[in-house]
């Protein structure tokens, strides 16, 4: 088994953490600076989909072009950047609205980037299995981060919970990197190592 295929649940489950811990933790921030409703809120946070949308359909080619290995490492770091940024945004709806799209683009782009890897990692009767096992810790990394960040903030603030979760797309990042590394280094199971070298799903 190719070792990519071994560090992509990690990657996942750190890209879904920072999307959904983001998610609980800016609308928070902005209500406990700012008495709007709900639906202001709401609004205010509109266009980090409309950026999300916008990076997830150029992620299509870039995966393509650099490779998912790369792109993931660097969607990692885009939400790693955003979380860092929600934990000393304060209570500034400008900041935090920056600090959720950059969270937000890097999850749906990198989600783009993992789904299209798929056809090159299994074999056809199990890719919707490896799908729904990416969704699966997907869902599970996002439940746990946003439960870390919901227990560290009663013991600390809001934003220091945030500031101790940004290591987790961190390590994704990291583990991206080394994925790649070790790909280099170990044959190619099926091909020779001009087709490894050579193909999108492992750069």
């Amino acid at each position: 088994m190719h070792v990519q295929r071994l560090r992509r649940p990690a990657r996942t489950a750190a890209r879904g953490a920072g999307y959904l811990v983001v998610q609980f933790a800016a609308p928070r921030l902005i209500l406990a600076g700012h008495p709007v409703s709900a639906t202001r809120i709401g609004l205010l946070l509109l266009p980090t989909g409309l950026c999300s949308a916008a990076l997830s359909r150029a992620a299509g080619s870039l995966a393509h072009r650099v490779g998912p290995l790369r792109l993931v490492s660097c969607l990692a770091l885009l939400s790693a950047a955003g979380l860092l940024l929600a934990a000393l945004a304060g209570h500034s709806p400008v900041a935090l609205v920056v600090a959720v799209a950059a969270c937000v683009s890097g999850f749906s782009a990198g989600q783009v980037a993992l789904m299209a890897a798929v056809p090159h990692l299994v074999d056809g009767p199990v890719q919707g299995v490896a799908a729904g096992v990416f969704q699966l810790v997907f869902i599970t990394g996002g439940s746990l981060g946003s439960a870390a960040v919901g227990g560290l903030a009663t013991v600390t603030s809001l934003s220091a919970a945030l500031a101790v979760l940004v290591a987790v797309p961190l390590l994704g990042a990291a583990a991206a990197l080394a994925a790649r590394r070790l790909r280099d280094r170990a044959p190619a199971a099926t091909a020779g190592p001009a087709a490894a070298s050579t193909s999108p799903a492992g750069r």
